[in-house]
């Protein structure tokens, strides 16, 4: 369940009997030695897919397995927000709901709230921007011994530097760099080259290995998350100031968490 790529399944599974497939991806490298009943769903977590099957077959999931499951789809689909998530996970969410008798939004706060825990993470593990509000966030955080690397400043705007937003968009039609787009400030970074910029910094990281924490800025947040998903960056509202964006490194990158703050809320900018 919920991999059809044999490089990201469990160790055996090409000498294993496999009776089914259930996931909500593409169509993988998997290949069986007789004919069985395959579904790929695209729903926001294969864990919605089991809980319709507990459903359809008159069922009720225990506690335990009710709560896993639960866990899995606020995981996949961010509490709920991920662009991929379907009617059918908020049905199955509320459902579980009624099960377990819990709030699903508190607990997935909660749940990421741990996830983004950095209190054992060893200062050599953290990066910070070299610009200065990125550095006063790490002192902040404690963690002001951070190394700091300008691969991960926030998008050059140039001579857009300062000004507002909505003034910018007002002078001419298309989106500007830092919200995606191709209109640059003559001076400024272009979308393409920062993106770049941070997926180079992400790789060096991914190489190192081991749980990083990095203070940055919401466009590399964006940039990062377009980077790892294939999402279209130009789709993601930014981040909240003050929030934390949790991503698994590997053979397949998850997005854990985007844009979560202190007391639990999902916040995003406009731009």
């Amino acid at each position: 369940m919920d991999h059809a790529e044999l490089a990201q399944s469990v160790p055996g599974a090409d000498h294993a009997e496999i009776v089914e497939i259930l996931d909500h991806h593409h169509i993988g490298s998997i290949q069986t030695q007789l004919p069985v009943t395959a579904t790929f769903d695209p729903v926001g977590s294969t864990a919605t897919l089991v809980i319709e099957r507990f459903r359809q077959s008159g069922l009720e999931p225990a506690g335990p397995t009710a709560t896993l499951l639960l866990g899995a789809i606020l995981s996949d689909t961010v509490i709920l927000n991920s662009p991929t998530t379907t009617e059918r996970d908020h049905a199955v969410v509320e459902y579980l709901e009624r099960v377990l008798a819990i709030d699903a939004t508190e607990f997935g706060r909660e749940m990421f709230e741990a996830t983004a825990d950095v209190s054992q993470l060893p200062a050599e593990q953290v990066v910070s921007s070299d610009l200065s509000r990125a550095r006063e966030t790490a002192e902040l955080l404690g963690v002001g011994a951070a190394r700091l690397d300008p691969a991960w400043r926030e998008i050059d705007v140039g001579g857009w530097a300062g000004r507002r937003a909505a003034d910018v968009d007002a002078e001419a039609g298309g989106l500007t760099n830092w919200r995606g787009g191709p209109r640059t400030a003559p001076d400024g970074e272009p979308w393409a080259d920062f993106a770049r910029r941070v997926a180079r910094a992400i790789a060096e990281l991914a190489a190192a290995g081991g749980s990083w924490l990095v203070v940055s800025h919401g466009g590399c947040v964006r940039a990062a998350t377009a980077h790892l998903t294939g999402a279209d960056a130009r789709a993601l509202g930014a981040p909240g100031n003050g929030s934390a964006t949790v991503f698994a490194l590997g053979a397949r990158p998850r997005l854990l968490a985007y844009g979560i703050v202190p007391d639990g809320a999902l916040r995003s900018g406009l731009y």
